[in-house]
């Protein structure tokens, strides 16, 4: 072949890894003419490794735009526009994540599982809602504005009127104090998590609402669960029945007027208030009770309260005991600084019993 300038060779029209082209190996030096690869270009510009400041990469669609080999020296995708405009971060073999664009009513990021499984880690949902983590995970859904509501995201169902269960292991999720909000044949219900217990397959949630919400046997809808001090809604505190017994005897004719019987629940602390007169002792006898509205952690915890007898309308001093505490699941007064309580024997009809104060669960 005669010889030619490079500028008279025919233009090759697709470049293959094996093709060859000349290179003046160290021209600074001792300059020579040898010969190299594609391939071996395509290598070393591999090896380099550049900062990009103010730079733009750009690609065809649905094409990577930046790729790496992964430790097996497998070509693969870091960034690209997929054919439905989403940004991809990582192919379908790494655990990529996607970014939606524009980001409403979409996936905003993807990522996959330990199954290779994608799932959602945050979504804007139809409702404006913004959604941390999708189905097969633990799921929060935030409301905005947020009301301190976050739905439970899993099925509630009926076990008892102070109870529900819920499928597998959820005791870290939920705790003692935590504030639940849920809607049973159109009618929303709210209540205070007393107790928490796991069982295979299941976790029983203890519930109260005292006297205002009890749970029916129905499908629970709408179900949410809330750590904040004040969620939307949530009442100031619940009413409930705060019964006066004594250890013996009988309830016979015993009557009184309850002004108020009121509790509420701060994380593990049951702040009480109670206030009625007892109009007719009945039949009761032995040390004189008052029905707490949840169990106490433990006994003898000491709750502020009062007790006054009333004789020819006037309160008698002498007759009034201040000091209660716990005992099963009841307030028992004291009296004598210790060395008794207070029982039926003690009081007359017309007595008072005021208690406000708090105690543990």
């Amino acid at each position: 072949m005669a010889d030619k300038k490079i500028t008279e060779l025919n233009q090759i029209t697709t470049i293959d890894p094996t093709d060859i082209f000349p290179v003046v190996d160290n021209p600074s030096g001792s300059p020579e003419t040898k010969k190299s690869t594609f391939q071996q270009l395509a290598d070393w510009l591999a090896s380099l490794s550049q900062n990009l400041t103010n730079k733009t990469l750009q690609g065809n669609n649905n094409v990577s735009v930046v790729s790496q080999k992964d430790s097996n020296g497998t070509e693969r995708s870091i960034a690209k526009i997929n054919a439905s405009n989403i940004l991809e971060i990582g192919d379908s073999n790494l655990a990529g994540q996607q970014f939606n664009t524009p980001l409403v009513n979409n996936t905003a990021i993807k990522q996959k599982d330990s199954t290779g499984t994608a799932r959602n880690i945050l979504n804007l949902n139809s409702s404006n809602d913004l959604e941390i983590g999708g189905d097969g995970i633990n799921k929060l859904i935030f409301k905005t504005p947020f009301d301190g509501w976050i739905a439970a995201n899993e099925t509630w169902t009926y076990a008892s009127s102070t109870s529900f269960t819920v499928s597998g292991n959820v005791t870290g999720k939920y705790q003692k104090g935590d504030k639940i909000k849920l809607t049973q044949s159109s009618t929303v219900k709210y209540f205070y998590i007393i107790g928490v217990s796991y069982s295979a397959p299941n976790t029983t949630i203890t519930i109260t609402g005292g006297s205002d919400y009890s749970l029916a046997n129905a499908p629970i809808t709408d179900n949410y669960y809330s750590k904040v001090e004040n969620p939307q809604g949530f009442p100031d505190y619940f009413n409930y029945n705060s019964t006066v017994s004594g250890t013996g005897g009988s309830e016979g004719t015993y009557s009184e007027i309850n002004y108020a019987s009121q509790f509420t629940i701060k994380g593990r602390t049951v702040y009480l208030m109670i206030y009625k007169d007892i109009n007719n002792i009945g039949s009761w006898s032995g040390t004189l009770r008052v029905l707490l509205p949840v169990s106490p952690s433990s006994n003898n915890q000491i709750v502020i309260g009062l007790i006054a007898r009333k004789s020819s309308g006037n309160w008698h001093d002498a007759n009034t005991w201040g000091a209660a505490y716990t005992s099963n699941n009841y307030l028992i007064f004291n009296k004598n600084y210790g060395l008794s309580d207070v029982g039926f024997a003690d009081i007359v009809n017309g007595t008072r019993i005021a208690i406000n104060g708090f105690y543990y669960i």
